[in-house]
Parts: structure tokens; C-alpha cells; sequence
């Protein structure tokens, strides 16, 4: 990803609940409401800390000033037909052009650090992207490392495809892919938890 704003109105799988129990019980999303396409408009920055490069969110050491900008920012996407539902996307699994000791060519953001982007988001009245570049990973599998905080209402997944390298390739060498079938996986987990948690509508972004 780049610096660019995230637009990310017409790129969501939404996944929503079958469940019904009490509606006063249920979780909502930022602002309100369990529904965000096609009444909500996705907009927001990306990052990650220390990584300027890769986000807005990444710029300096202050998150919450870089939120402050994105939210106004976020305020010129409203023309009347969908309100903005801001957007903060974290880089949560990291590619890297050496294998670690795993061998999988990527990283897991630390558990101190999605504590506190998804604090900031819902104090802010975003929703989180966990965004994965999974390297030699699967996304299933990097999805699933992030369930305790995907049970948040307002936390949901993107996919990088471009990052997802097979066996003997390397992140910056190689380009990588990923089949339908892959991404259906990691729907069908979103999906699963949507259901049994009776959570809100969650955006899957690939």
C-alpha cells in the first residue's frame, strides 16, 4: 500500500450475521448501526509504525495526530450519497526479503502494538484493517493468529495477493498471487466468527 488515501467503497466482501438474539445485546459498528455497504463509504489511511514508507499512519511517533489528519481528510468524502466510515489500516503481517526462523518471510506485528491501533480506531470511531502480506505464509493461517482482536466489532481483514510467495520465491523478487479458493478460506473463517459472535458487518479487503 501506499501513502495514498484508502477508497475502499466498491472493494469490500461484507460479511454479516444470520444470528437474531436480542437487539439491545448486539454489537454495533463505529457511528452506529450493524451495516456498512452500501450506506457507509470506506475511506482512511494505512501504515505501520516506524515504516513511513508504507502509510500515512507510519508518519512520525504521534498516531493520534496522523488520525486527526485522516479524519478531516475523511470529512471531504461525504457528497450526500453514503457517509464516511473512517478507516485506519495496520500492516499487522509484515513481508521480509529473509526467511526468519520460521521460514516464512514475514512478520507478526506485536500484540502491544494491535492493542493499541485498535484502541485508537475505536476511540476514534474508525474501523481496523488488519492487513496481511503473508510472504510463504497462508492467509488463513495469518488471519486466524489475529482472532482475538477480529472479535472486535469493528476490526476486519485485507489481503495483499502481491505479497503471498510460493516455496523457492522471495518478497521484492518475486510477485506474488493467491487463488479464489484462498481467499474464500479466509471468508469463510470471517464469516464463521461473524455468526457465532453475532458481530457486525466486517469488510474483507483484497
Amino acid at each position: 500500500m501506499t501513502k495514498s488515501i484508502l477508497h475502499l467503497g466498491l472493494a469490500a466482501a461484507l460479511l454479516t450475521s444470520l444470528a437474531s438474539p436480542v437487539l439491545a445485546q448486539q454489537a454495533t459498528l463505529p457511528g452506529g448501526g450493524r451495516t456498512i455497504l452500501p450506506g457507509r463509504r470506506l475511506v482512511g489511511y494505512c501504515g505501520m509504525p516506524g515504516a513511513p514508507a508504507l502509510g500515512e499512519l507510519g508518519v512520525g511517533n504521534d498516531l493520534q495526530a496522523q488520525i486527526d489528519k485522516m479524519l478531516k481528510v475523511v470529512k471531504d468524502y461525504d457528497d450526500g450519497s453514503a457517509k464516511p466510515l473512517p478507516v485506519m489500516e495496520l500492516i499487522a503481517t509484515v513481508v521480509h526479503p529473509y526467511p526468519g526462523k520460521d521460514g516464512m518471510y514475514r512478520e507478526r506485528m506485536p500484540a502491544a502494538v494491535l492493542d493499541e491501533w485498535t484502541k485508537a480506531a475505536k476511540d476514534n470511531g474508525s474501523i481496523l484493517l488488519l492487513d496481511i502480506q503473508p510472504g510463504r505464509a497462508s492467509f488463513l493461517d495469518e488471519a486466524k493468529a489475529f482472532e482475538k482482536w477480529l472479535l472486535e466489532p469493528h476490526v476486519g481483514l485485507a489481503l495483499d495477493p502481491e505479497w503471498a510467495i510460493l516455496a523457492g520465491q522471495t518478497p521484492g523478487k518475486h510477485f506474488g498471487t493467491t487463488t479464489g479458493a484462498a481467499v474464500d478460506e479466509v471468508a469463510k473463517y470471517l464469516s464463521d466468527l461473524v455468526t457465532e459472535h453475532d458481530l457486525p458487518q466486517k469488510a474483507l479487503v483484497v
